[in-house]
C-alpha cells in the first residue's frame, strides 16, 4: 500500500548499487534535500527488497551522530520501495581514498568515528556485517557517517552463523561461515583503516584467483599487508583489530582507547557558520538513462517550479552569501589568535570598571557590557567571562 504521509520529488541518481538506486530528493512541503533509495520489487527480486526492508527496519531504531539518519520509508507506484535518509553530501570514503592521499591525522578522525559508530550498534545488539569505504559516508564538516546496513544483523549475545558482506573486507571466521560477531565488524574495520591509506582493497587480488584468495583469508595464517607509510602507532592499532582468532581483537569500546584514536586532534575541523562554506558546493548529477521510479523527476540545476519572485530571492540571497564569506580555507590553528580577557567586571552605584589581565585599568567595551546585562540597572557583583577569542584576519 502507497503511503503518500511524505510528499516529495524524485531528482538526480547520485549513486548506483547491484539492485537499486539513490537519488535525491526535496520534500513538497518545506524544500528539505535528502537521499532516497530505492529498489524496484517488479525487478531487483524478494532478496533485494529484503535487504531494503531490513536496512529500513535498523535505521529507525538507532539515532547516532556518526551513522546517516533515517527520515522515513514509503512504496511508490506499487512497486517501489523507498527509503528516506539525510543527504550526506562528500561521498563515500572509498571514492575519497582512491581519489587523494589522506593524512594520517585525518584517517585517525574518520576512524574514530567509525569506531563511535560501532560502539553504539553493537551496545544495541546490533553487528554490521559489511564495513568497507563505500559504505562510508563524508559530511563536508569532515564527520563521517556508517551507511547501508542491509546486510545489518541482531545478536543477543551469541555470535550468529551465516556470511554476510564482501569478501575482502570479511573476517576469517565470516569466510569459513563459522559465526558474524562484533569483532567481526573489528576486523572489517581494521581492513577498512588499510584503505583509507592505500586507496585499494585491503587484499591483493591480481596475484592469486578470487577462490584462493578467500581460502588464504579464511584458512591462511596471514594478514593484509600493512602499508609501509603508517605509523608506529596506527600499525600497532593495526595489529589490535586485525588477529585471527576473533576472542583476541579488542572491542570498539577498548580501540577508543588506543593513542592513534584517543590522542587524535582534528587538523580541519566544522566550519563555524555558513560564511565559511563558500567553497562548497551540491554535487548535482543526472541518471544516465533517465530513468525515474518516484513521483517526479526535476533537475536540481534550475529552480524552474519556482516563480519568478522567488528566483530572485533565491539568488539574491546566494550572492549576499558569498559576498560576505571567505573565498579562502581559514585556517582555525595557525597563530594570529589575539586573546581578550574580560576577566572581572564591578557594577557598583553605576560606576563600571574593566580590566584586561595584566593590563591594569583599561577599559574594554563597557557599552556591550551595559546592552548584554542592563547597563546601570546591573545588579552589584562580579560577572566573569569566557576568553574571547578574536581572529585576526588581516582585513584592514
Amino acid at each position: 500500500m502507497e503511503n503518500r504521509g511524505l510528499q516529495w520529488i524524485r531528482g538526480p541518481c547520485i549513486g548506483k548499487g547491484s539492485y537499486g538506486t539513490v537519488t535525491l530528493a526535496t520534500s513538497r512541503s518545506n524544500g528539505q534535500i535528502f537521499a532516497v533509495k530505492s529498489v524496484n520489487s517488479k525487478f531487483a527480486g524478494s532478496c533485494a527488497v529484503g535487504s531494503l526492508e531490513n536496512e529500513i527496519q535498523t535505521l529507525k531504531s538507532l539515532t547516532c551522530p556518526y551513522i546517516v539518519r533515517y527520515l522515513g520509508d514509503d512504496w511508490t507506484h506499487g512497486t517501489q520501495r523507498n527509503l528516506h535518509m539525510e543527504y550526506v553530501a562528500g561521498g563515500t570514503l572509498a571514492d575519497l581514498a582512491a581519489e587523494s592521499e589522506l593524512d594520517e591525522h585525518v584517517i585517525r578522525h574518520y576512524t574514530r568515528c567509525i569506531l563511535q559508530a560501532l560502539l553504539y550498534i553493537h551496545s544495541k545488539g546490533i553487528i554490521h556485517c559489511d564495513i568497507k569505504g563505500k559504505n562510508v559516508l563524508v559530511d563536508p564538516t569532515g564527520t563521517v557517517k556508517l551507511a547501508d546496513f542491509g546486510a545489518a544483523r541482531r545478536v543477543s549475545g551469541e555470535a550468529v552463523g551465516g556470511s554476510r558482506g564482501t569478501p575482502l573486507w570479511m573476517a576469517p571466521e565470516v569466510v569459513r561461515l563459522e559465526a558474524q560477531s562484533p569483532e567481526s565488524d573489528v576486523w572489517s574495520l581494521g581492513c577498512t583503516v588499510i584503505e583509507m591509506i592505500t586507496g585499494k582493497p585491503p587484499w591483493t587480488v591480481e596475484d592469486h584467483p578470487a577462490a584462493a584468495t578467500m581460502l588464504l583469508i579464511g584458512s591462511g595464517d596471514r594478514l593484509p599487508e600493512f602499508p609501509d607509510r603508517l605509523s608506529e602507532l596506527g600499525k600497532d592499532f593495526l595489529h589490535k583489530c586485525l588477529r585471527r582468532r576473533a576472542g583476541e581483537r579488542l572491542t570498539a569500546s577498548q580501540l577508543l582507547n588506543h593513542p592513534f584514536i584517543s590522542d587524535v586532534r582534528i587538523k580541519n575541523p566544522s566550519p563555524r557558520s555558513v560564511l565559511d562554506m563558500i567553497n562548497f558546493s551540491l554535487q548535482e548529477s543526472r541518471d544516465a538513462d533517465g530513468s525515474d521510479y518516484g513521483d517526479e523527476e526535476v533537475s536540481f540545476d534550475s529552480v524552474s517550479n519556482f516563480s519568478s519572485s522567488e528566483n530572485n530571492r533565491v539568488n539574491s540571497a546566494r550572492e549576499r552569501i558569498r559576498r560576505l564569506a571567505t573565498d579562502r580555507e581559514i585556517d582555525w590553528d595557525r597563530d594570529g589568535w589575539e586573546v581578550v580577557r574580560l576577566s572581572t567586571v564591578i557594577v557598583e552605584s553605576g560606576k563600571e570598571e574593566a580590566t584586561r589581565d595584566g593590563e591594569e585599568g583599561e577599559r574594554i567595551g563597557l557599552e556591550y557590557f551595559n546592552a548584554s546585562f542592563g547597563g546601570e540597572g546591573s545588579r552589584e557583583g562580579n560577572v566573569s567571562f569566557s576568553v574571547l577569542m578574536v581572529k585576526d584576519f588581516g582585513l584592514e
